[in-house]
């Protein structure tokens, strides 16, 4: 039996049940809608009808379809200018999508949204794929509006990376480069397809999906550090002072914005980016938008597990790169990873795993282990023998040769993985680590070949012989 079959006898035995009689609920919400918001009707809907957060009409299109009828699938999870148009309670006046209308004129925005959506129905009924992506709505709210008129036909799963992810769990091929909806129409053409999900209607899939995978786990976000905001102070001061006593021990892992940079949900991995450098890490509790600006003009904050927060050896953009090709370079508005990369990640920072409180160890003594429950189960690293193994045999690559230095310049000079002979994850105890005869250095693309076995890791040996250099 594999995974997926498990997974969904153990769904129909404990969830089944209760996502039917949910469906059946919203069902009903869900025809009331359509019967309010016809397709005839939208032509002669008005701004008061359709626009969120006006304060006088609680069952306008977008409250509905984002709040009213949440059950089946959220699109909270952003801004409401997704809308195209909202109206600002803050600023009291409607504010308008650039791409809408540059002069701001909701009623002009708005006829355009009304006469998008009419389209978007029509393609829709049509499953003309193509127009549905070319439409100029935004991507969540435009899958939620079909997912809704044409539930059998469009799957109600709306952010694109969590769409990513489906599919790669779900073992679907299909190029990466194909829209979003043309994924999740992979993913139905998997569920009718499929002897164990044959039967499910889009929504218990889409059930199925979030009980069998919390795609918000695998979600990775960069957050840029401001080299102006530490006075260009080098990466380790960053990582002692704000990382590990400002924002772990003071702040209790709040990180106030004055400007939002990121968005991603509940356990996201974010990776903290200094001085083109991944240098520390942690997992996302929670996103919280002040209501008023408060007099040192930060607007908001982002909140993390406190004992999520690890320092790691400084990731350079190349080792990002390798792991997802798309990924080229370090930037505020740069902020995503593909999701399907998330493994590699993980694997990438277990390699990169210093001490989370360096006072902490004894810096004469080289002893490794000590399990702590911080990103997975990261097992502590002494930085002294990382050094000792590095003076021992050199910043050069064990198994291939490649030396970050004769590549890159001086700027790079020392930097080189450590690689465990005998993982320490295997340990589960305190140990002095040898390290001449417990490490050897290794580039990130061997180190990643060496974990690539199901079980274990691959010797130098034997990745030798992979490449024929042996």
């Amino acid at each position: 039996m594999n995974n997926i079959e498990i997974k969904i006898n153990d769904y129909r035995k404990h969830k089944y049940n209760d996502a039917i009689e949910k469906f059946n609920i919203v069902e009903k919400e869900r025809i009331e809608f359509i019967e309010n918001f016809s397709i005839d009707k939208i032509g002669s809907m008005k701004l008061d009808d359709y626009v969120s957060g006006n304060g006088k009409n609680k069952d306008t299109f977008c409250y509905s379809l984002e709040t009213k009828l949440k059950e089946l699938g959220s699109i909270s999870g952003s801004t409401a200018i997704k809308f195209g148009v909202f109206y600002s309670n803050k600023l009291n006046k409607y504010v308008v999508a650039k791409k809408w209308d540059e002069n701001q004129d909701a009623e002009t925005a708005f006829a355009k949204i009304k006469s998008a959506i009419i389209d978007l129905l029509k393609a829709g009924k049509e499953r003309d794929i193509d127009k549905i992506t070319k439409n100029s709505l935004s991507e969540m709210f435009k899958s939620k509006i079909l997912s809704t008129y044409f539930p059998d036909h469009y799957l109600n799963v709306f952010s694109s990376s969590h769409v990513d992810y489906f599919v790669y769990a779900c073992g679907i091929g299909i190029n990466p480069k194909c829209s979003t909806e043309q994924k999740r129409q992979s993913l139905i053409e998997f569920k009718k397809n499929c002897e164990f999900t044959k039967d499910f209607n889009n929504y218990t899939f889409m059930s199925f999906l979030y009980y069998w995978i919390d795609p918000n786990s695998k979600e990775m976000r960069i957050l840029h550090l401001s080299k102006n905001d530490f006075l260009n102070a080098d990466y380790e001061q960053v990582q002692h002072d704000f990382i590990l006593n400002q924002l772990a021990n003071q702040n209790h892992g709040e990180y106030l914005y004055i400007k939002s940079q990121m968005e991603a949900g509940k356990d996201a991995l974010v990776l903290f980016e200094y001085n083109n450098m991944i240098v520390a890490s942690a997992r996302l509790k929670a996103i919280k938008k002040f209501k008023k600006e408060r007099s040192d003009n930060y607007t908001g904050a982002y909140y993390f597990y406190e004992n999520s927060i690890q320092i790691i050896e400084p990731i350079l953009l190349g080792e990002i790169n390798i792991i997802d090709f798309s990924f080229n370079l370090f930037s505020k508005s740069k902020s995503k990873i593909d999701i399907t990369k998330y493994n590699k990640v993980i694997d990438l920072l277990s390699a990169k795993t210093i001490n989370k409180l360096p006072e902490e160890v004894n810096k004469n003594t080289m002893i490794e282990g000590g399990c702590k429950s911080i990103l997975i189960n990261a097992y502590e690293r002494s930085p002294k023998a990382r050094l000792e193994c590095i003076k021992y045999y050199g910043a050069k690559c064990i198994v291939c040769g490649f030396s970050f230095e004769d590549k890159y310049g001086p700027i790079v000079s020392g930097k080189i993985h450590v690689h465990h002979l005998k993982p320490i994850s295997e340990v589960n105890e305190m140990y002095v680590v040898d390290p001449i005869n417990d490490l050897v250095p290794v580039c990130p693309n061997c180190h990643l070949v060496m974990h690539s076995k199901q079980n274990g890791s691959y010797t130098v040996e034997e990745v030798k012989k992979m490449m024929k250099i042996a």
